[in-house]
């Protein structure tokens, strides 16, 4: 049985590959991370600078960025913990789909933000007393939401063009009522 497991890790590089998904979530979550921080950093300035609407925008960038920078930091650090070189296949397999399947739950909420931010733009038409604020945090909120929308879809696009090579080597392993094999072409 260990020749098996050597043969898998080896062979077919399922190491290399369970790595480089952690490496690719390092750089999204840095990506996510660098413009969460970026936000934080420059919004208080602008709100500073500014009043009515605009404050109230670049208020809501900095509030939701501290949210985002918290996400992007535990899904680093979470990755720096992460042994991969004793996955088997089948939780290889595993964290690659769970990998995919929050990416693409992520950008249904971002669509879903989206649509809030755009009712609050639209509530503030009807709402005389909070509209500068409504509006400014509705606008907010739709440019944060488009971003994460674009930034999960095309993380989702790496990840699921990435987890194609795990799923290739499910097409080397072959099950029988008495066994387990792996062929490997040449």
């Amino acid at each position: 049985m260990s020749g098996f497991v050597v043969a898998q890790t080896d062979v077919t590089g399922l190491g290399e590959i369970n790595q480089t998904r952690l490496q690719k979530t390092r750089t999204g979550m840095t990506i996510l991370g660098s413009w969460a921080l970026g936000n934080m950093l420059i919004s208080p300035v602008l709100a500073s600078r500014s009043n009515g609407v605009e404050k109230h925008f670049h208020q809501m960038n900095a509030y939701w960025n501290i949210v985002n920078f918290g996400i992007a930091a535990i899904g680093y650090f979470n990755t720096l913990n992460q042994d991969v070189s004793s996955l088997s296949l089948a939780a290889s397999v595993s964290e690659q789909q769970l990998i995919e399947k929050v990416l693409l739950f992520n950008t249904g909420l971002d669509l879903a933000y989206v649509v809030g931010g755009f009712y609050m733009i639209e509530r503030s038409r009807r709402n005389g007393h909070q509209s500068e604020r409504l509006k400014g945090f509705g606008r907010s909120i739709v440019l944060q939401g488009a971003f994460l929308f674009a930034f999960d879809l095309l993380f989702y696009l790496k990840m699921h063009q990435h987890g194609s090579q795990v799923m290739n080597l499910l097409t080397n392993v072959r099950l029988t009522p008495n066994s387990v094999g792996v062929s490997f072409m040449f």
